[in-house]
């Protein structure tokens, strides 16, 4: 028998392990004693009743700080809503990971509409949910209104160089609370960037890293770079590795490097420079 501990647990930690209905309802004899910081059900195979269940019970007893929900395929519609409703109601989950969880059209507007009304939420982890179009066009114009998201990490999405980034450019110019962005490996290409750039020219305070890792952005893209870069008084950490840049872009960059006065570290692995 449990007794209540004052302190969180550091973790429950059921990752791997297969989640059916029956059991997440048993788990909240767990949750109705104890509290943790973390609360790990990656790839537990929730399907939408045993999911919408768990996080009713998270929301209810503000079971954890940190819930990483990653690699659950079969989620739905109503796990997102009611996963939506936990981010809403309790005002201690300050980390979300649904790394491969995909988050698709019919279930995106739940997630948008908790970002924008009330969420403690300070990281969110959505790569590879299927972001691409009207889901990050949701999220985007959410988070335009949210003051508490600090990291957002949005990789491995299949973010194109038109609508997904001029989402991403437009949320830039209204957000100034947000830190951390990441998105690595999607196929944001020169036309993109121009769109990214834009909302660059806006963040006095506010974005510190910016992560563009493998895009496909050339020596054309970072002429807007370097046009964008003297403007930025926040960020610190670009990081422009795996794209062709070449020797050319960066001679782009370079007069918006030399008049910038904040950027500390800038990733060039794989960028096609020679010694030059």
């Amino acid at each position: 028998e449990f007794t209540d501990l004052e302190q969180r647990i550091n973790c429950l930690d059921l990752k791997g392990e297969k989640l059916d209905y029956k059991t997440c309802e048993a788990l909240e004899e767990v949750f109705k004693r104890l509290q943790f910081k973390v609360v790990d059900l990656e790839q537990t195979n929730l399907d939408e009743d045993g999911a919408s269940a768990l996080f009713d019970m998270i929301e209810y007893y503000e079971s954890a700080t940190h819930l990483n929900i990653s690699f659950n395929k079969h989620i739905g519609t109503r796990g997102w809503q009611a996963a939506a409703h936990m981010m809403r109601k309790t005002s201690c989950l300050q980390y979300l990971d649904a790394r491969n969880t995909p988050l698709l059209d019919h279930s995106a507007p739940f997630v948008a509409r908790a970002l924008r009304i009330r969420s403690s939420l300070a990281v969110l982890h959505l790569e590879n949910a299927s972001l691409s179009g009207r889901p990050l066009m949701l999220l985007a114009t959410a988070l335009k209104m949210n003051m508490n998201l600090r990291e957002l990490y949005l990789a491995d999405n299949k973010l194109n160089g038109l609508q997904d980034s001029a989402q991403l450019g437009n949320l830039l110019k209204f957000n100034c609370s947000l830190q951390i962005l990441d998105l690595r490996n999607n196929h944001v290409l020169d036309s993109g960037l121009a769109y990214i750039c834009e909302g660059l020219k806006e963040q006095r305070k506010g974005l510190v890293t910016l992560v563009l890792w493998n895009n496909q952005l050339t020596h054309t893209g970072m002429a807007f770079l370097g046009m964008a870069l003297p403007h930025t008084q926040s960020l610190e950490t670009l990081n422009l590795g795996h794209n062709p840049i070449g020797n050319e872009g960066m001679r782009n960059l370079k007069n918006g490097l030399i008049s910038n006065r904040s950027v500390l570290r800038l990733g060039l692995a794989s960028t096609k420079l020679t010694c030059e």
